[in-house]
């Protein structure tokens, strides 16, 4: 049930230190106890695999499409419509909040924040990508992570070149510091016993 989640799949937090949690099982769910307790915080009945927190919106990519939410879960929304919606995580480029990047089985780019969405994977040779990052302070500089490979954008996007190679597994996470460091992480389930 939605108090105890059996998997956890992937983790977001917001400004109040509420954790939200991917579950397979029970939706997402949240814990503002540092993951003693759960509540349920929408989308039950959906596959959520991917949360993402980005200013202040809660993103969920789950096999029914991507969803939104602004409230914490109360009431959830499609995000983007036609061909190319991400079904992963989304990221909203920090200068220009019309700009938003999403990932699924390649990246793809809306310049209408989310509406609508076109293929930006020229360059990546992975079959599906599970992680993106934005470098601090550029627009330009991406990062996404796929199948024991991450790839670099310097151009927004618009192309990507194989940055390094990691073995067969995905690179489930990125991060970018303020200095421009990437450190990336494989895919762990975390659960809750």
């Amino acid at each position: 049930g939605p108090n105890r989640p059996s998997s956890l799949w992937s983790l977001a937090v917001d400004g109040n230190g509420t954790l939200f949690a991917a579950s397979s099982s029970s939706g997402a769910v949240k814990s503002s106890d540092g993951g003693v307790t759960w509540s349920a915080a929408g989308l039950s009945g959906h596959s959520v695999w991917k949360l993402e927190m980005d200013s202040g919106t809660l993103y969920a990519g789950t096999e029914a499409g991507l969803f939104r939410t602004n409230d914490g879960g109360a009431g959830w929304h499609p995000f983007g419509q036609g061909a190319n919606v991400p079904d992963g995580a989304v990221i909203a480029d920090p200068q220009d909040a019309s700009t938003v990047y999403g990932i699924g089985d390649s990246v793809v780019k809306s310049v209408d924040g989310g509406r609508t969405w076109a293929a930006s994977g020229r360059g990546i040779v992975s079959t599906l990508i599970p992680s993106i990052a934005l470098a601090p302070g550029s627009s330009k500089v991406i990062y996404a992570g796929g199948y024991g490979q991450v790839f670099k954008s310097t151009d927004g996007g618009r192309s990507w070149r194989l940055q390094r190679g990691l073995g067969t597994e995905p690179v489930d996470t990125l991060v970018v510091d303020k200095t421009g460091t990437l450190t990336e992480g494989k895919p762990r389930v975390v659960s809750v016993v």
